[in-house]
C-alpha cells in the first residue's frame, strides 16, 4: 500500500520501475484525453519504447521552461492502484471531483532533473 504522506521519492519506490535511465524524446497530448510519451536510450539514441496513457483523469506536469529534449529521466514508475489507494491518490494530487467510477487506475510518475509528471489515469500501454 503507497504512504502518500511519505515524501514523493518514498512513496513511489512501491511502484513498478519501467524505461530504466532513459531519456524522454518528447511528448504529445493525444484526442483521446491523454498524452503519448516516447523514450530513447540514454547511451546510443535508440527507440527504448512508448507510454500512452488514456482516460487521464488528473495530471500534475511541471517542466523547466529552459527545457531541450530529449531530457535523461532517472525513473518511470507505474502503479495499477488497488482499490484501498484510489481515493488516497486523487487527494494527494489536489483532484476536485468526485472520483471517477471506473475499473482500473494507473498512477505513472515520471521523473528527471527538469520534468516531474505524476499522471492518474484509466489505461495504459507499454510499448518497448
Amino acid at each position: 500500500m503507497i504512504n502518500f504522506t511519505l515524501r514523493p521519492y518514498e512513496w513511489q519506490k512501491e511502484m513498478e520501475i519501467f524505461f530504466p535511465n532513459s531519456n524522454l524524446k518528447n511528448f504529445t497530448f493525444s484526442a483521446s484525453a491523454g498524452m503519448d510519451f516516447r523514450f530513447i536510450n540514454s547511451f546510443d539514441g535508440r527507440p527504448f519504447g512508448t507510454l500512452k496513457c488514456e482516460g487521464i483523469w488528473r495530471i500534475q506536469h511541471e517542466i523547466d521552461a529552459t527545457l531541450n529534449f530529449p531530457v535523461f529521466i532517472g525513473d518511470v514508475r507505474i502503479r495499477d492502484l488497488n482499490e484501498d489507494e484510489v481515493e488516497d491518490a486523487f487527494r494527494y494530487l489536489n483532484y476536485g471531483f468526485a472520483i471517477p467510477k471506473a475499473s482500473k487506475y494507473y498512477l505513472v510518475c515520471i521523473n528527471g532533473g527538469e520534468i516531474s509528471t505524476i499522471i492518474i489515469c484509466g489505461k495504459i500501454n507499454i510499448t518497448q
